[in-house]
């Protein structure tokens, strides 16, 4: 049984008509910013390229694939968006005229590569857009075939963005014919001046509860350059080992960015809401659009337990067995009272004790508060020289021992101040509410002093 001959197809032989078209590629971007100078401020500069340093400078390259010989290469300015219209930035620098770089070279298989190492950008006035788009014009510099209609609405044009356009036209063997090749149009280049470098000058508040909430669940200002409304982040980081371990953006409105300096937002979640300790982790501003970040300013991330007010919020759901001392407890808001406040302790002698008359007092109120008072007697002034601070580690105790405060003789419980001084607080924290005795016990009321007759409502 012979096994039949299967005849592959005979390929066409290359010829100019289906060999592959020429193509370029860019293979350096420009930089993503640079300053635009007009003609009046003299040398322009030149465009680097976007991974030049320092140690090593790059240029704006491109390279011919598919092709071996003489060619054209012509770059102008074009607009940020498609369809790609000639822009009246002009170019300038080596082999640029009429504010196009042109000029004439070979390529080969060794060397495809074409540089542009002494090219700038040059901007013009609004007065002079019409004029730079009309010598455009006349010298049918128009890659995309797009028209010049736009030189009469200059409004339409974004002065501080260019691309660079790159075209290309192949001379063929002894100049005897013309093909252009398929421009192609590089990244945004953004003018410096109106687009600066991101910078954080300062933040209203450097520090945010892992819920994403301050103490007042205000939002963070954030002073800064110079931003664009819808090409800015805010971005939240931590690092370990100089590894990014996690990340996460501030969210913010357009509206909530004030004259493109100044932005309000809420810092995000922190990924564990269950720690113990302060977590320092970096935020920065960053642009999508070209990548720039501003150097990270240090925030941190702290604790629910550290939050201001969480103690006092569960002390005023216990119930009260004297309704005086719940009304003296009570606060116009939480965040009037700081709770690291320096306690103010009074100080006695030595051996000498506290003495109160309360033969005459009645009332089943007033019975009520002396009962609850603890006995004092004795107690060491080493342990009380100075006055007491809170540390932000220590969680104050609401409940008064009997050893964590002293009284002197002078205490004098009918007043506001006597009774803050055994509660150990400061006046300013306490806001007396009127008090109703119309249920109560009226030789309760005969007997408090002057200071608190104007709270009475009879």
């Amino acid at each position: 049984m012979s096994v039949p001959t299967i005849l592959h197809p005979i390929l066409a032989p290359l010829t100019p008509e289906n060999r592959p078209r020429p193509y370029i590629v860019i293979i350096e971007q420009p930089s993503k910013s640079l300053r635009f100078r007009y003609v009046c401020e003299g040398r322009p500069g030149t465009i680097p390229g976007a991974s030049s340093t320092p140690e090593n400078k790059t240029s704006f390259a491109v390279q011919i694939h598919g092709y071996q010989g003489r060619l054209v290469v012509i770059v102008s300015c074009v607009t940020k968006d498609p369809p790609y219209r000639q822009h009246p930035h002009q170019l300038v620098g080596h082999n640029c005229k009429y504010g196009v770089c042109s000029f004439e070279q070979e390529v080969t298989a060794t060397n495809s590569t074409i540089t542009f190492p002494k090219l700038a950008v040059q901007c013009v006035k609004k007065a002079d857009v019409k004029e730079s788009l009309r010598v455009r014009e006349e010298k049918n510099i128009d890659p995309f075939e797009r028209g010049f209609d736009h030189k009469e609405d200059v409004r339409s044009l974004d002065l501080n963005v260019v691309r660079l356009c790159v075209q290309v036209v192949l001379l063929g063997e002894n100049r005897s014919q013309r093909i252009n090749i398929s421009p192609v149009v590089s990244e945004h280049v953004y003018n410096k001046k109106t687009l600066p470098d991101p910078l954080i000058y300062r933040l209203s508040h450097c520090n945010s509860y892992v819920n994403g909430k301050n103490q007042n669940s205000e939002q963070i200002i954030l002073l800064c350059t110079k931003v664009t409304k819808d090409d800015i982040k805010i971005r939240f980081f931590e690092t370990r080992n100089n590894q990014v371990v996690w990340e996460d953006f501030g969210t913010f409105r357009a509206n909530d960015i004030y004259n493109n300096t100044a932005i309000c937002f809420r810092p995000p979640k922190y990924h564990d809401q269950n720690i113990t300790d302060a977590v320092k982790v970096w935020v920065q501003l960053v642009r999508p659009t070209d990548e720039a970040a501003s150097p990270p300013a240090e925030f941190e991330y702290l604790p629910l337990q550290a939050a201001p007010g969480v103690l006092k919020e569960s002390r005023k759901n216990l119930p009260y067995g004297n309704p005086l001392f719940a009304q003296l407890l009570q606060t116009r808001s939480r965040e009037e009272v700081d709770i690291y406040q320096p306690a103010k302790v009074a100080r006695m002698d030595t051996n000498e004790s506290l003495l109160l008359d309360i033969s005459s007092w009645t009332g089943p109120e007033v019975q009520n508060l002396i009962s609850a008072q603890p006995e004092v007697n004795n107690i060491n002034q080493t342990e009380y020289s100075g006055s007491r601070r809170n540390t932000p580690s220590e969680i104050p105790n609401w409940n008064i021992p009997s050893d964590d405060f002293t009284l002197g003789t002078n205490v004098n419980l009918d007043s506001a101040s006597g009774i803050c001084q055994v509660l150990n607080m400061d006046c300013n924290q306490i806001e007396l509410e009127p008090i109703h005795i119309s249920s109560g016990d009226l030789d309760m009321a005969e007997r408090l002093s002057g200071s608190f007759q104007e709270y009475l409502v009879i």
